[in-house]
């Protein structure tokens, strides 16, 4: 017989997101071979992704888009971010702006798409337009067939709503609540970092590589700062050099000393002929011997900056819902590497070997995220390596402050 049917009770509220955290900090704040970690249902709740939404996406510089999605004046672009939907435009002037993508009639989608050659916007349902300033400049019809000015329809107050923007290494940022701390100031623990790379001489190529992967995007982060699993998930990159760690308020990251005879090969290893020139290394390599040949840095939350001997790989992870994220990766290369004809075959291997590397993690995430709810049932929680994963155990330190921190 059949076991009756069961309704389940939903009318007892659910405590605050901050509320449910507390109880696993003093865990979490022990010393990283000690400490244990969050609940798997941080990344696949949907409240915990609007706490995010409130308490981190909204207050801090994120990347949304790239200065090559609107690389002429005339350009536009629509960019999405965690249920935020923009509109990138770069006008005569040659400015990068951002603005919602909402009319201000009714709130249609203006854009739906790229396109060129532009001079205007106008939202498809009423056609109410734009200029690529933001500046409302055509309500058709607005007070009847033919008339199109009406009182109380105040063009200059009703343009596109803004967003405060920035921009470094090619990435476009914005910054929500409009009051983080200048561009400039919030990347500088990410830049200081970076300072041994002259990234004014990475220029960015037509390289790029897009996927999406069913998985929270914090655990794409977490295991961009590891190399625990490099032997075992990228085999071809061979072993890892002389690890570290670490982070701050604003980034987490790893890096790797290592002879420049094996950095060479590293992020080279594919089944490519080896054709055309090979690629120029960053001047403070020249030395040769060894060196930290990589920093990989992901400033919070999730724009990710992979500085190699070689090469720079900027990353942008989106997160479109607790259980979705779009990866997005553009690829620099010092000086004229990034375009000549010499050096295409070595830019089109190396964005092959990432590529590889992101379709690798892509099942590892997928999986991660399928086996979250089985690991809050069964009551596991993580546990870090000392040596590997002092950064993992960092980022959860930091998600963890921000969505508890105003509570």
């Amino acid at each position: 017989m059949d076991a009756p049917f069961q309704t389940v009770d939903r009318s007892a509220p659910v405590p605050p997101v901050a509320d449910r955290l507390k109880p696993y900090l003093a865990d979490l704040d022990r010393p990283v071979g000690e400490a244990v970690g969050l609940p798997s249902w941080i990344y696949f709740d949907p409240a915990v992704f609007e706490a995010e939404r409130k308490t981190i996406f909204s207050k801090v510089w994120i990347g949304i888009a790239y200065e090559s999605d609107v690389a002429e004046p005339g350009d536009v672009a629509t960019a999405d971010y965690a249920g935020w939907r923009f509109i990138v435009t770069r006008a005569e002037d040659g400015e990068v702006r951002v603005f919602y993508n909402l009319c201000r009639h009714r709130g249609m989608a203006v854009l739906d798409g790229p396109r060129h050659q532009q001079r205007t916007l106008s939202c498809p349902w009423h056609m109410w337009s734009y200029d690529l300033k933001g500046r409302l400049i055509g309500t058709p019809n607005i007070g009847g067939t033919g008339v199109h000015t009406t009182p109380g329809i105040e063009r200059g107050e009703l343009g596109l709503v803004p967003v405060r923007t920035g921009r470094w290494m090619g990435v476009i940022f914005v910054n929500i609540d409009g009051k983080a701390p200048p561009l400039a100031e919030y990347l500088k623990p990410t830049t200081d970092r970076l300072r041994a790379f002259d990234l004014s001489l990475a220029r960015e190529s037509d390289e790029r590589f897009e996927t999406h992967f069913a998985g929270n995007w914090k655990l794409a982060i977490e295991g961009g700062v590891e190399d625990y699993h490099i032997p075992f998930v990228h085999k071809q990159l061979g072993p890892s050099g002389d690890f570290t760690g670490e982070g701050c308020d604003t980034y987490v990251g790893i890096a790797c000393r290592r002879s420049m005879d094996i950095a060479a090969v590293r992020y080279a290893a594919t089944d490519a002929p080896k054709e055309g020139a090979p690629l120029p290394l960053f001047p403070h390599f020249a030395g040769g011997g060894s060196a930290e040949a990589s920093v990989i840095l992901s400033t919070l939350p999730a724009t990710l900056v992979a500085a190699v001997t070689d090469h720079v790989v900027v990353s942008i992870f989106i997160p479109e819902s607790p259980e979705r994220t779009r990866v997005r990766r553009r690829f620099r290369f010092v000086g004229d590497a990034a375009t000549d004809a010499a050096h295409a075959a070595a830019r089109r291997r190396m964005r092959d070997a990432w590529a590889v590397v992101t379709d690798q993690d892509g099942p590892i995430i997928e999986r991660m995220q399928l086996q979250a709810p089985l690991r809050d049932e069964v009551g596991t929680r993580p546990r870090f390596s000392p040596y590997w994963e002092p950064a993992v155990h960092h980022f959860q330190k930091v998600i963890a402050a921000r969505l508890t921190e105003a509570a």
